[in-house]
């Protein structure tokens, strides 16, 4: 679905469009790079591998799930620049991480505590998407106001740590609502606001929904972390572009302001960074990859 845009919004993304990666694109996206891997169950030794990589590639953070942040803070090494990350309320907004306890409160409070005292140096707080836009939708106070105070837990408790906030982009269909989201989780003075979950049916962001979201939070003081739509360098140099071209000056570098959400990129990254070549075209095809 094409969302309407402004004139200047949608010159910011044919802009990104045409973006091609290079090796320093293709770097950047290292450095901004949160590995993830949210499995609850995740095995000692894979968080052992994820630090280790992430240390070895220079990536700006692993992102877990609540359970493993004290494992990998202890598997940590004493001097490492890597953070670690975990998510709240997770995937939906409407529950605690992993659970179908209803989120409140309450819960969303202790769970930001419990992931701070465990050393977690990021929470990722999902937006409940669906109960917003529902809220919105019949004009029902009651339930945005609940929405709201969930938002406001995050923001009191999150203590040292970066506080991102999840809007699930994947799930809007209205650009105006969507514009209404961003700007409705902004109001709680996030570090960041970051587009999807990567877990809901209708996929992950696209430059469209990215470029409504990057223009509030650039409105707003606030950095962006693009996440379940990076999928290799092809696409990680289109977003970079998309930064710039709404930030107005280049905000790649930072990973305080942008940040990729893209585990499986990881390996296409590398290769280009070495290689100035795609991974998928190795066996002969030089087609860019397609746009998604």
């Amino acid at each position: 679905m094409e969302f309407q845009l402004s004139a200047a919004l949608r010159e910011a993304v044919s802009y990104a469009q045409n973006a091609t990666p290079t090796q320093e694109t293709a770097q950047k996206a290292l450095r901004a790079l949160d590995l993830t891997d949210l499995n609850p169950n995740i095995a000692h030794n894979t968080v052992k591998k994820m630090l280790e990589q992430a240390d070895n590639h220079g990536l700006a953070s692993i992102c877990i799930a609540p359970n493993v942040v004290k494992t990998a803070s202890k598997l940590r090494k004493q001097n490492s620049a890597v953070r670690i990350a975990t998510v709240i309320n997770f995937p939906d907004g409407a529950h605690r991480s992993f659970s179908t306890e209803e989120a409140t409160v309450r819960s969303t409070a202790i769970d930001l505590i419990t992931s701070n005292l465990n050393d977690a140096n990021q929470n990722d707080l999902v937006l409940d998407f669906d109960g917003f836009q529902d809220a919105a939708m019949k004009n029902d106070s009651e339930k945005m106001d609940k929405i709201a105070a969930i938002l406001e837990a995050g923001y009191k408790n999150r203590g040292t740590s970066t506080y991102k906030i999840i809007i699930g982009t994947a799930a809007f269909n209205d650009a105006a609502m969507l514009r209404d989201a961003c700007e409705f989780s902004a109001s709680f003075s996030p570090s960041c606001l970051k587009s999807d979950t990567g877990l809901h049916p209708a996929g992950g962001v696209t430059l469209e929904k990215a470029a409504i979201m990057m223009d509030v939070a650039k409105k707003h003081g606030l950095g962006v972390k693009i996440s379940a739509g990076v999928k290799d360098a092809f696409h990680a140099a289109q977003y970079q572009a998309l930064a710039q071209a709404i930030y107005g000056y280049d905000v790649t570098g930072n990973p305080n302001i942008f940040r990729i959400g893209a585990s499986s990129a990881l390996p296409k990254l590398l290769h280009f960074v070495h290689t100035a070549r795609h991974l998928d075209n190795e066996h002969g095809s030089d087609s860019p990859s397609p746009q998604y």
